[in-house]
């Protein structure tokens, strides 16, 4: 077991006290007051002792001695049994007038210490005292240091299931034809990501991007970049030999290359990309042909649609005064809504679904009072907004002398608390400026892949829309 101890710690007469944050200030200065303050880290020490730990080791970032005290390491371990290592702050360790390094904490060359794989405890405090060198934080330690432990055990990251391992640094260039060396290197660079000082992982990471720039450096003589890149990255490398005579010997293999069958060779290329390029440009331009002449059916058939819708179109109103326009080829009103008058809600609901994707689309038109005599804005905000996900448009309308509108659009509608599915929307709400007594929303909800059709029909259905000169319910809003 270890123990770090990172807080502050003071040095007293016959222990060392680890200090809480709310402690007064000067009780360096006040040595009476650390056992009222603080606690004795030997009791600590001896309280985890009991548990009966393998080894225990502890490690104190920084003690300072009270006045008239000093950092009793072996004090503090008592008869515990424990290691213990840690910095106390000196002013000056001998009597040159260099000035020493000022160094804020031990973490930095503690951490060195303890990722020196199969390094032990008494090993650490010497790896400890040389980064410390030089510094204005003292190494100390207990009389006594254990062997038997080890941040880090011998062989720890070679014993860890990691693709890593699989990297032999020593392998034989013959065996490493045909490896698929990728996932190893991955795996070595997220090891040291993870372990920064794991020694085993960098040099296995770095063996194994040694092995694939051989692998490539050998892979075709006509790719005497990766020849020289080797050479170049690795000039001391295992493999530079290899390296070199595979260069050598691809450079004698083209001089052996007959001159009159390279120039047969290159004019067979040049018809076979002569004859290749023609295929190309026919095989393209029959493309565009064919593109260009489904657009044109697309756009004719498009046309004839909408001519069919023109011509299929068939006027509804509404108890409420209301009318419009709508394509009979493409909706067709619910029977359940087909001016539905609601006497709780006192709302009148026409709702339309489409001919070919049945519920799936849902039109509607609802004219209701408006209780809280709130504009348009008002209204989409609280009944509306709530039950819709993502908004590409929200938009005041102002353009009538009579009304004032909102529209709200996007995509996302609400099949339950919390949850929305992915159809687009596009609501529209409208009030008489001289009276507000009465709501008018317009809508629909439509599948994304046909918005641009339901969404054109509802705008159609919109501007078709004849709203009556005094609205059903009036004269309720001051």
């Amino acid at each position: 077991m270890a123990v770090f101890v990172l807080g502050p710690t003071v040095g007293g007469v016959d222990d060392i006290h680890l200090i809480p944050q709310d402690a007064p200030s000067d009780i360096g200065q006040r040595p009476t007051m650390l056992d009222s303050e603080g606690v004795r880290l030997s009791d600590v020490m001896r309280r985890i002792a009991q548990r009966r730990p393998r080894d225990l080791v502890a490690v104190i970032d920084e003690c300072q001695a009270a006045s008239g005290a000093r950092c009793d390491f072996d004090a503090a371990v008592g008869n515990s049994g424990a290691s213990l290592i840690g910095g106390e702050r000196a002013a000056r360790r001998t009597a040159s007038p260099a000035p020493l390094a000022g160094r804020a904490s031990l973490r930095d060359p503690m951490l060195t210490a303890m990722a020196q794989e199969g390094e032990t405890f008494l090993q650490s405090f010497e790896t400890l005292k040389r980064g410390l060198a030089g510094s204005d934080l003292e190494p100390r330690a207990s009389g006594a240091l254990t062997t038997s432990f080890a941040f880090i055990p011998q062989g720890f990251f070679g014993g860890l299931r990691s693709d890593c391992n699989k990297i032999d640094p020593n392998a034989e260039p013959v065996s490493l034809r045909g490896v698929n060396l990728e996932p190893a290197i991955k795996a070595c660079e997220a090891g040291t990501a993870t372990y920064p000082f794991a020694r085993p992982f960098q040099d296995r990471l770095q063996a194994g991007r040694e092995q694939r720039a051989y692998q490539r450096a050998i892979a075709s003589c006509d790719d005497p970049t990766s020849t020289a890149s080797y050479t170049t990255a690795y000039p001391a490398g295992r493999f530079r030999s290899l390296v070199e005579t595979f260069a050598l010997e691809c450079g004698r293999t083209r001089d052996r290359q007959d001159e009159a069958r390279r120039q047969q060779e290159d004019e067979a290329r040049r018809r076979q990309e002569d004859a290749r390029r023609r295929q190309e440009e026919m095989d393209r331009q029959w493309a565009e042909a064919r593109r260009q002449r489904e657009a044109d059916e697309q756009r004719q058939a498009e046309e004839a649609r909408r001519q069919r819708e023109l011509q299929q179109r068939t006027t509804v109103g509404s108890a409420s005064g209301w009318t419009l326009n709508y394509s009979t080829d493409l909706l067709d009103i619910s029977r359940l809504a087909n001016d539905q008058y609601d006497p709780q809600k006192q709302t009148y609901t026409t709702i339309w679904h489409s001919r070919q994707h049945g519920e799936q689309v849902v039109m509607y038109v609802q004219v209701s009072p408006n209780e809280r005599c709130g504009s348009a804005q008002q209204f989409i905000a609280e009944q509306i907004r709530p039950r819709r996900n993502q908004i590409s448009r929200a938009q005041e309308v102002t353009s009538s002398p009579v009304r004032t509108g909102y529209v709200l659009e996007g995509r996302g509608t609400a099949i339950s608390p919390g949850t929305f599915d992915d159809r687009s929307f596009y609501d529209f709400a409208t009030i008489r400026r001289d009276d507000r007594s009465t709501i008018v929303n317009v809508g629909g909800r439509f599948p994304a892949e046909f918005s641009d059709m339901y969404r054109a029909e509802l705008i159609r259905m919109m501007n078709s829309m004849q709203l009556p000169g005094r609205d059903i319910f009036n004269n309720r809003c001051g």
